[in-house]
């Protein structure tokens, strides 16, 4: 992310996240209303995929994969909704 901010200019804001922990989409979004006064535009591009045969899938991996692919999205287009 810094190689990224360095290229595009100081006026760019970088925060990491992990959107399937709410409190990282909290601290986004502060950082969000805090230092920028809003959000044109919201690219939700996160996604996990490993296949595998449905009588050897686990609960974990349903689990990591279910919370980062459906709820992640959610709850980062949920946030910005409000």
């Amino acid at each position: 992310m810094d190689k990224a901010k360095a290229l595009i200019g100081r006026s760019v804001t970088t925060v990491a996240v992990d959107s399937t922990k709410s409190a990282d989409l909290d601290a986004l979004y502060a950082t969000v209303t805090e230092e920028k006064r809003g959000l044109d535009i919201l690219l939700v591009n996160s996604g996990r995929v490993e296949p595998e045969e449905l009588g050897k899938v686990t609960e974990e991996n349903f689990d990591l994969t279910f919370d980062l692919n459906a709820r992640g999205a959610l709850f980062t287009c949920r946030r910005r909704c409000r």
